[in-house]
């Protein structure tokens, strides 16, 4: 792993951790450190003697599929960066690049040639493109717009003008898009899914956490089941019918689908966890539910 992707990675957990502190009482939302990507529990409040972990709900697959894109998005931020391309550079005034791939990112071997020659296509589409009339301007690319050799890889791009706090690049599945409107579907991907992670966790885990808890001298250990990637995993939308964004109603939907998650957790047992919460952090409001405790 390289240590752009590897920041990445730091960063994401870190976001995700202060989308669950939102929702907690202010007592326990400062005094945290992020233990990073190696050892056992992500999060440790050494005055209060609490650990967290955080573990993310997402099939096998999609998994794989997000591993590969967060891969890929590391690779061209360093890019960015090696070829001074400040305009796309995360934090500044410039220019978001939301890619949205076909059938995930290039193989090894194409990726170099990929990379330079979608970083050079943005770079003439941005000097040529109309002055924005505002900070929000953006403008969509389809496929048929992109040179050939990119074509079999991206399906769209989605260029936003910001005067500042820009993401740079964005990578996401063009293929993985929610209907509420296509008729009803009947599995149980999200919730085998859900299993899985608690089985994961604090069973085939439990030794290890219950050690590593004892080690830091803890005495309490929460584990945070999370919700994060609608846009590659979209069963829990389907299945579960959670929506996703702002409002009371949206909450009411993720409280819903929490019911049924806490009769897995009911199944299963805590484990070495104190408490086990739900949390829903990819919207502006974040949701959190305790489905679980000791």
């Amino acid at each position: 792993m390289s240590a752009n992707e590897s920041d990445e990675r730091i960063l994401k957990q870190q976001r995700t951790f202060d989308a669950f502190l939102r929702t907690q009482s202010y007592e326990i939302r400062s005094g945290w450190t992020n233990r990073g990507l190696g050892p056992p529990i992500d999060f440790v409040n050494a005055e209060l003697k609490i650990g967290v972990e955080l573990t993310e709900w997402r099939g096998q697959d999609q998994s794989q599929w997000v591993e590969e894109r967060d891969r890929f998005r590391s690779e061209l931020l360093t890019a960015i960066t090696e070829k001074g391309l400040t305009q796309f550079g995360r934090g500044t005034a410039g220019f978001t690049a939301q890619i949205y791939l076909k059938n995930g990112p290039p193989s090894r071997q194409r990726k170099p040639a990929i990379i330079n020659q979608l970083l050079n296509f943005l770079m003439n589409f941005v000097r040529s493109a109309p002055s924005p009339l505002s900070p929000y301007w953006s403008a969509t690319i389809t496929d048929i717009e992109l040179p050939s050799e990119l074509r079999p890889y991206i399906h769209s791009i989605t260029v936003y003008v910001f005067v500042t706090g820009n993401l740079g690049i964005v990578v996401s599945d063009g293929r993985t898009t929610y209907d509420p409107s296509l008729p009803e579907v009947h599995s149980t991907v999200a919730l085998d899914a859900f299993r899985d992670r608690l089985t994961e966790k604090a069973i085939s885990g439990a030794e290890r956490y219950a050690r590593e808890k004892a080690l830091l001298g803890l005495q309490q250990l929460w584990l945070v089941v999370h919700y994060s990637s609608p846009g590659v995993f979209v069963e829990p939308l389907t299945e579960l019918h959670i929506d996703i964004g702002y409002g009371d109603h949206r909450h009411q939907s993720q409280r819903t689908a929490a019911i049924q998650l806490r009769n897995i957790a009911d199944e299963i047992g805590c484990g070495p966890f104190g408490r086990i919460y739900f949390l829903v952090d990819c919207q502006p409001d974040p949701f959190s539910e305790l489905i679980q405790s000791a």
